[in-house]
């Protein structure tokens, strides 16, 4: 059984950014996460928020 992580999930507010859409709180965080992302792992983001909100705090994402 391989133990590469294969799925990272986190919360959008207050983990990621404060509730009002100001930058990421964590940068340690976001680097790690991108570090994760780029040995093939998928990201997913938990929240309320409808995604046209989401996308205008955190842009559009990757490309499909």
């Amino acid at each position: 059984m391989s133990s590469r992580i294969r799925l990272i999930s986190t919360a959008f507010d207050g983990t990621l950014v404060s509730q009002a859409c100001d930058q990421v709180v964590d940068r340690v965080c976001m680097e790690l996460t991108r570090s994760m992302r780029q040995g093939s792992a998928v990201w997913a983001i938990n929240t309320d928020r409808p995604l046209r909100a989401l996308r205008q705090c955190a842009g559009p994402g990757p490309p499909s």
